[in-house]
């Protein structure tokens, strides 16, 4: 445990004084009737109690900064959410997808279904009054194309990403996925037909 409190963000004089007080406190001065003894036995586990709670209270926060960051990270990875009080600057990339940009943060939409329109549509925005729209929600994504409302969209996932380009990646690795698949079941389709 004292190598703990050391090593956490507690100053080295913070820890000296520490440790000093409770040398002082528990130290036997010669002190040899057992009524004497029994009250410093009393003071050594009072200061023992002290040096524990000072430790929880200055060195674990510090120590669970680093698990709590770890912690906070896969949790926003698995499962990232978009805040719809913040501005949100919608940028759709096709009619599958949409990066979404709020507050520092980049999202990419994926789309349940193709969206007809949904590459030229604007004014984009998840209806209701929720506060926010996380990626295990059944959220759906309105817009306009030409003037004209188009049907909501269901959102199947959202992904939390670092920028523009991991988006188009993500998109273009999506894209070839698809083109193989597609590529896949022609070819059965001519197998069976051969047969």
């Amino acid at each position: 445990m004292l190598r703990e409190f050391l090593a956490c963000k507690v100053t080295r004089w913070e820890s000296l004084a520490w440790l000093l007080g409770s040398y002082v406190v528990t130290t036997n001065f010669g002190l040899d009737s057992p009524d004497d003894r029994r009250r410093n036995n009393m003071a050594r586990a009072q200061m023992q109690i002290s040096l524990l709670l000072a430790f929880f209270m200055t060195c674990l926060p510090a120590l669970g900064d680093d698990a709590d960051a770890t912690e906070k990270a896969k949790k926003k990875k698995s499962n990232p959410c978009i805040n719809l009080r913040d501005r949100i600057n919608y940028i759709p990339m096709s009619d599958e997808f949409v990066f979404v940009e709020s507050r520092g943060n980049s999202y990419l939409l994926a789309m349940k279904n193709r969206c007809p329109g949904l590459r030229r549509g604007y004014y984009m925005h998840f209806p209701g009054d929720a506060r926010r729209v996380c990626s295990s929600h059944r959220a759906k994504l309105e817009y306009v194309d030409r003037e004209i409302q188009m049907p909501a969209c269901q959102v199947q996932r959202i992904e939390e990403v670092e920028d523009w380009s991991e988006a188009s990646a993500i998109v273009a690795q999506f894209r070839q996925e698809q083109q193989a698949l597609e590529e896949k079941r022609r070819q059965e389709k001519e197998d069976r037909k051969n047969r």
